[in-house]
């Protein structure tokens, strides 16, 4: 049985899962994304302990087993929960998994088509005619593509239309425990979403009335509504190809520029104050003074160590790998990419100050034409 808490940030979801935690008699293993929420379980749930590598071959997924075969609660991230391979399910028959927030179970690897040409040229690769699964025949193979290797010992690499090379969680895992439960937000948008539909996995959504909650957030959210909005009005604007081939380095130096006066001036925060965030790539491109030092990563989320960031420009327009939306499309299986990017956007807003309880009105400056509809949409419901 498979349960998905789809509740907006800020409505405890982690708090009542931790409650769920002290009064449970079921095994359970907790997975979140940061090891700060990993200490934080650890504090706050009494009866339960973490995976390490204090064992002869150094390994925290020979730790988890181990303490999965002696029947101990188990908090993890979700990196190690992702390490776990087919032979390693049967030790969580009668543990209840719950995932704080999604996982990617998809991953198109950066392996160029000449490169795996080759390596099925020589043989070091061989492709399953049915299954498209990839085996990798050279055990005692260690080069450049020793973590493709390692990657399809597991079985889940996949060969998709003479083209890219595909690594997919096992569907099977989530077949293997006892319960799951999934505590997250738009998960109609989510990629784990997609991949449980092209899988035939079936789920119980559980959605709570967020209207609310959505209207105190529009009353302490000041979006940025000007002519420093220009620069992205065209639909593609701030997306990745736009950074690579459409805009100069002057004018993201002029908007530099503007966003470091639109701070000081306009939302009157200092550079401790102020966030922002783009793709990594070009994070040197976009940074700029009053705000250089307040990076948080595009895809951030449940961690609460930027709550004291009072501004925030998101310099992003998100869209899914289109290998990996043809992955599902092949599958016949469709994506929402415009809930998809607005659960990315809303994600990362929610790390700063505007979780808070108290004095946490917010400025945010979303130059991208389409980001910015996409969230004033979301507020005004």
């Amino acid at each position: 049985m498979i349960e998905v808490v789809d509740r907006i940030m800020g409505g405890y979801k982690t708090t009542d899962a931790i409650n769920h935690m002290n009064d449970t008699n079921e095994k359970f293993m907790y997975v979140t994304p940061f090891l700060a929420e990993v200490d934080r379980v650890l504090k706050e749930v009494w009866n339960c302990s973490t995976p390490n590598n204090w064992n002869t071959e150094g390994s925290k997924r020979v730790s988890l087993l181990d303490m999965a075969n002696k029947g101990r609660n188990i908090v993890a991230t979700h990196a190690l929960f992702k390490m776990l391979v087919r032979d390693d399910y049967s030790y969580f028959y009668d543990y209840e998994l719950i995932l704080d927030e999604v996982v990617d179970p998809i991953e198109v690897m950066d392996i160029t088509t000449d490169d795996i040409h080759m390596l099925i040229a020589t043989g070091k690769i061989v492709i399953n005619s049915e299954t498209s699964v990839v085996s990798f025949t050279e055990s005692g193979y260690d080069g450049t593509f020793t973590y493709l290797k390692q990657l399809c010992a597991t079985s889940n690499v996949v060969y998709v239309n003479d083209t890219f090379l595909v690594w997919n969680f096992p569907i099977e895992i989530f077949k293997s425990f006892k319960s799951v439960k999934i505590l997250t937000y738009l998960f109609e948008g989510s990629i784990l979403s997609s991949y449980f539909k092209y899988s035939d996995i079936e789920y119980t959504l559980v959605k709570d009335d967020d209207s609310e909650k959505r209207a105190e957030i529009r009353e302490k959210l000041n979006v940025y509504i000007g002519s420093e909005n220009d620069i992205g009005n065209k639909p593609t604007a701030f997306s990745v190809n736009w950074f690579k081939n459409t805009v100069t380095k002057t004018e993201l130096k002029g908007m530099s520029e503007r966003t470091k006066n639109l701070f000081g001036r306009k939302f009157k925060t200092g550079a401790s104050e102020n966030a922002f965030t783009t793709f990594k790539d070009f994070q040197s491109q976009v940074k700029g003074g009053g705000y250089a030092t307040g990076f948080i990563a595009v895809n951030s989320r449940a961690t609460n160590n930027f709550s004291h960031k009072k501004s925030m420009a998101y310099f992003a327009n998100r869209y899914m790998n289109p290998n990996v939306v043809k992955f599902f499309y092949d599958g016949g299986v469709s994506v929402n990419q415009d809930l998809w990017a607005l659960g990315e956007l809303l994600q990362w807003v929610w790390r700063g100050n505007i979780r808070n309880k108290e004095n946490n009105e917010m400025n945010l400056y979303v130059p991208s034409k389409r980001m910015r509809n996409l969230l004033m949409n979301w507020l005004n419901e």
